[in-house]
């Protein structure tokens, strides 16, 4: 990048080494899927949007993603609406599975991240176990759009839409943060993000045995908001203690991580840090809803577009994922 980082407010510059995603994929994610859980809390920043001053926004926000890549935000004005859809994401979870199989979506675009619909992995041995409902850019009228009937579910494509633009808002606002930390113009980052994110909603059953709900990643976008409900079960892996520590929950915060394509953006200042959910044998069906903020395909960071990076990120051969399952537990 051609301005330097900073360690504090003062000008002092930082040299990072990247890794390549072939070297962090081969020799970190799939070798600490041994590690064992914690349930002790992971130690992350708060940060008020409404409460600290801009400058300790920024301090707070680089001190995060250079560390955990993970952080979270409390006044962020999405608490009623937050509220209100995840009970909507619970009414439509419930609906007869055949209203749901309705709008499966398996396109590759879908996988992509690129077309709204539902899609379930209920049925899995191995994997994720979870089913979704995705919601693509709005603003994209060329992209397909698969909706639940409003005489089924009432004004949940309305409501789902304002809460996406709602996010789109507090993602703006957190770039900007997270540009001027690093020394670059406010709008570095936002600017190239204006009609390529989803919202997305998780649905995750009880279990009658403790399993990974998902299997440890890293996003590939630019970031990730979370919201969970009370059952939890979000894990971050500490490099330092080579253990998987738990997220903790925190009333009416937005849970905030760092993407695989912002630390290629910040030549690897910003941490995407390695995440899965794990289940407990006893607890109720957990719920979550994720905003995943990534840039608009045509943008290239590094020698790569996002929507070549994407397509490279979501659509492995079916080999590639069998091989990575059995490495998972061998």
């Amino acid at each position: 990048m051609s301005k330097n980082y900073r360690h504090s407010r003062s000008e002092t510059t930082l040299h990072f080494e990247f890794a390549s995603f072939a070297d962090r994929d081969n020799c970190k994610r799939w070798q600490t899927m041994g590690s064992q859980n914690s349930r002790t809390a992971a130690s992350i920043l708060t940060i008020s949007l409404k409460h600290d001053s801009t400058e300790t926004i920024s301090e707070k926000i680089f001190e995060a993603c250079t560390t955990t890549g993970t952080f979270f935000i409390l006044d962020h004005g999405l608490e009623e609406q937050t509220n209100l859809m995840m009970e909507k994401s619970k009414a439509f979870f419930s609906l007869d599975k055949n209203y749901k199989m309705k709008i499966l979506n398996r396109s590759e675009a879908f996988r992509c991240g690129k077309e709204s619909g539902y899609d379930t992995l209920l049925q899995r041995i191995a994997g994720d176990v979870k089913e979704f409902y995705t919601i693509y850019c709005p603003d994209n009228d060329k992209t397909k759009h698969l909706w639940v009937p409003h005489q089924i579910l009432p004004n949940f494509m309305l409501e789902s839409h304002q809460y996406y633009y709602r996010f789109q808002q507090i993602n703006h606002i957190v770039l900007k943060h997270m540009a001027t930390a690093l020394n670059l113009d406010a709008d570095h980052f936002a600017s190239k993000h204006t009609n390529n994110s989803t919202l997305r909603y998780h649905h995750y059953p009880a279990l009658l045995n403790d399993r990974e709900t998902v299997l440890a990643h890293t996003d590939w976008g630019s970031i990730t908001f979370l919201v969970q409900d009370t059952v939890g079960g979000l894990f971050i892996f500490d490099k330092q203690q080579n253990l998987w520590t738990e997220i903790p929950l925190v009333p009416n915060a937005i849970c905030v991580m760092c993407g695989d394509l912002m630390n290629k953006w910040t030549e690897g200042a910003y941490h995407s840090p390695l995440h899965k959910v794990v289940g407990k044998a006893g607890e109720p069906d957990r719920f979550s809803i994720a905003y995943f903020v990534r840039p608009d395909e045509q943008v290239v960071i590094g020698d790569t577009t996002v929507e070549e990076y994407a397509r490279m990120r979501k659509i492995p051969k079916l080999q590639q994922v069998v091989q990575k399952v059995q490495t998972m537990y061998s």
